[in-house]
């Protein structure tokens, strides 16, 4: 039986950058799609002449958005990023101390079942922040805390997205809990799972 000319075996997590990498994968594919599948079930298999499909074929499916809140395409209230030290990642977007303020994002989404999460900074005056997917109610969280804690991490919430394309991700201003003397919302991250197809 033939073998590989240079056979590499990858495992999750593995670095790919070693010499040779893309040679490496052509020679393992052209062998691949010129002989039968002969390995132990769960090893992949042989479609066609010329195609393979790995053993995680599907894998793709599983996909994460990290969004920094940043830079939304549109706000309405002022709004403003502020350094955080804290914060997993330096800072974070505050929405405005009133019902009503908001801020845009546009993402681009497969269609499947999704979940959204906020990592935010709670705090004696924070707010309640609803998320809205093209205009439907995904989640929300209540950011009141009376003592402030950076990368608190929001409940996740499930939602469909019915085609693949662009959409608008709004943040905004709801209301605040009875205990709270503000209303503002500081969100430190934008997390967005894709669960299934």
């Amino acid at each position: 039986m033939a073998s590989w000319t240079n056979p590499i075996d990858y495992v999750v997590g593995q670095s790919t950058c070693v010499p040779r990498f893309d040679e490496r994968i052509l020679d393992n594919i052209n062998f691949a799609g010129s002989h039968g599948h002969s390995g132990s079930v769960g090893d992949g298999t042989q479609i066609s002449a010329s195609q393979i499909s790995g053993a995680n074929a599907n894998q793709y499916v599983y996909q994460y958005i990290v969004l920094p809140p940043f830079m939304p395409y549109s706000k309405a209230a002022a709004n403003a990023n502020a350094a955080l030290t804290d914060s997993v990642i330096g800072g974070e977007h505050r929405l405005n101390n009133a019902t009503g303020a908001s801020s845009n994002y546009l993402v681009s989404m497969d269609k499947g079942t999704w979940s959204v999460a906020l990592r935010y900074r709670s705090r004696n005056d924070g707010g309640i922040v609803s998320v809205c997917h093209n205009g439907t109610l995904s989640g929300c969280a209540d950011t009141y805390n009376v003592s402030g804690t950076c990368d608190v991490l929001s409940a996740a919430s499930n939602f469909t997205v019915s085609a693949s394309g662009e959409f608008t991700l709004k943040l905004e201003v709801t209301g605040s809990n009875v205990s709270s003397i503000g209303k503002f919302c500081s969100i430190e991250l934008i997390e967005l799972r894709r669960l299934s197809a």
